[in-house]
Order: C-alpha cells, then structure tokens, then sequence
C-alpha cells in the first residue's frame, strides 16, 4: 500500500529483519546506486550465512553473477517481461489447462 503511494517502508520478517520495500518509481535509483553504497554482496552474504553456506570460498569472493543481475539484467527487463509473460501464461496453461467448469 505504501508503495503504491510512492513511499518506501520496512516490512516486518521472521528473520527479525525487516524487509526494504522500494516503490517502482525508485527502482532506477535503487539499481543505480555504487556497491559502496548499497551493497547486494554484503546483502547476500548476510542472508545467505556465507561463512556456513558455501563449499568453498571462491564462491564469494568471485560473485560475477551479482554484477550481472545488479547492473545487466535491470536495464534489459523492461525487455524480457513480454515474453516471460507470455511463457508463464503458456506453461500455466499447460500444467493446469483452461477448463473453469472443473
């Protein structure tokens, strides 16, 4: 509902750490904001438990997958909705079918 209204919030989480909701009209500064600022490493380290959750170290220290979901895959989703729309819709149909009367 906040969001709605264009204001950013905290949700409550199990975890016992709030969740960060940002209204899509922030999303471009969100995303566009330097790791030193906002980092999704340290986020992902954080919530991950990186010190117990991966085999070996490498694996955070070379997180080339967070540049390219932080910086690459934003700019092009705007993109990729239609046809990820239209293949949801498609394989929605096909597990679940079309059939309202059942």
């Amino acid at each position: 509902m906040y969001s709605k209204r264009g204001k950013t919030y905290l949700l409550p989480d199990f975890s016992g750490k709030p969740i960060f909701i940002v209204p899509p009209t922030q999303l471009k500064w969100l995303i566009d904001q330097p790791d030193d600022i906002l980092s999704t490493a340290a986020f992902h380290y954080d919530a991950q438990q990186g010190d117990y959750a991966f085999t070996h170290p490498r694996i955070l220290g070379d997180p080339y997958h967070e540049h390219v979901l932080h910086k690459s895959l934003p700019r092009k989703v705007g993109a990729l909705v239609p046809d990820l729309w239209d293949e949801v819709a498609h394989t929605f149909e096909d597990v679940w079918g079309t059939d309202t009367t059942s």
